[in-house]
């Protein structure tokens, strides 16, 4: 049975050193308290969290602290758990939790579609179905009103958390019928990656693809409008981190200046 172990902890900065001279000056931030050696605070457990029969592979904690998320792939599952008693509320189809910015809502990735939860509770509210392929990202808006999926079907869609509707579908990526690798997909399936990211203000989606070569490209959230497309990025360019140039000319750095000139383009992108 798998465990969960929440613990208070303190994090330090280590200065380059060879192994000798890191022995020498690394101090504990925190040691077993005794009376021989009374320590400046010590790190206390809090909970164990059992009952995952596999291995966990994420974790999120509510913004408040109040919920913790822990999905294992194995298991196809998400529990969500009480951190102040470390009691389970809850276990919820699904993997990868993640919380909406206000803590109400928690989705995870069940195959093809979204399951969207109630925190507290862990009751379901709505399922986001519609892609054709496998998921490869979801993320809420920073006001928690939308949710934006990748999937493999090329596509990437937004969603209402409100009433669970389709707002706009995005094609990234024009999955071709024929596979790339004939010889090899059926032993070696290939897969592509769609990626996204809401800007600060949540009125544009950027998104980008991993294994096909493709421009980020930056579209309007509601009417799924094609804005820019931001290329000159290296072929290993992925989940939207890096800088490139866009339509200007001017530098860009990707994800973080979507209210930019830059990231808006001088010229109208080529179409898909």
């Amino acid at each position: 049975m798998k465990t969960i172990t929440v613990i208070v902890y303190a994090t330090m900065l280590i200065s380059l050193c060879t192994p000798s001279q890191a022995q020498d000056h690394l101090t504990p931030l925190a040691v077993a308290q005794t009376k021989e050696t009374p320590s400046r605070f010590t790190l206390q457990l809090k909970s164990s969290l059992a009952g995952h029969k596999h291995q966990v592979t994420s974790v999120d904690f509510s913004p408040d602290g109040r919920r913790l998320a822990s999905g294992s792939y194995k298991e196809k599952s998400t529990r969500l758990w009480n951190t102040a008693t470390g009691e389970l509320v809850s276990v919820l189809e699904g993997i990868t939790p993640r919380f909406s910015p206000d803590g109400s809502l928690l989705l995870t990735e069940n195959g093809k579609d979204i399951k969207l939860w109630e925190a507290e509770t862990g009751r379901l509210k709505f399922t986001l179905t519609g892609h054709t392929g496998e998921l490869t990202a979801a993320i809420f808006s920073p006001d928690g009103s939308r949710v934006a999926t990748g999937s493999n079907d090329g596509t990437a869609r937004v969603w209402k958390t409100v009433d669970g509707q389709l707002v706009t579908t995005l094609l990234v990526w024009r999955v071709k019928k024929l596979p790339r690798y004939r010889i090899f997909s059926r032993a070696l399936p290939v897969t592509l990656y769609v990626y996204v990211k809401f800007s600060p203000d949540g009125r544009k989606v950027l998104t980008n693809t991993y294994f096909e070569e493709s421009p980020a490209k930056l579209w309007d959230a509601e009417t799924g409008t094609l804005l820019a497309e931001l290329g000159g990025h290296p072929a290993d360019l992925q989940r939207s981190a890096g800088q490139g140039r866009g339509r200007t000319g001017q530098r860009c750095q990707i994800g973080l200046e979507l209210n930019s000139p830059c990231s808006l383009g001088a010229q109208p992108p080529r179409r898909l």
